[in-house]
């Protein structure tokens, strides 16, 4: 796996790592195959200019998830609620 400076490689590293997402998953929604996302995690390929905004929604829209979900841990764990 080589080595990037493009943060939405590393966060979509993270989210199949952390997350458990299917890459399936991840490519359908983008539009490109399963095997285009390993490449793109490997880092054998660069993100098309075509994949690039579709990748760039995903990413917002399951950093978005994350997010919610951390504040009801914490509103859970301190019973306080969020906004």
């Amino acid at each position: 796996m080589k080595r990037t400076k493009d943060k939405r490689l590393i966060r979509l590293r993270e989210c199949v790592k952390r997350d458990n997402i299917r890459v399936e998953t991840i490519a359908r929604k983008v539009g490109v195959t399963g095997r285009t996302v390993y490449r793109w995690i490997d880092g054998i390929t660069k993100i098309s200019p075509l994949a690039s905004a579709p990748l760039d929604a995903f990413l917002a829209e399951i950093e978005a998830e994350i997010s919610a979900e951390r504040n009801r841990e914490i509103s859970r764990i301190t019973g306080v609620p969020t906004k």
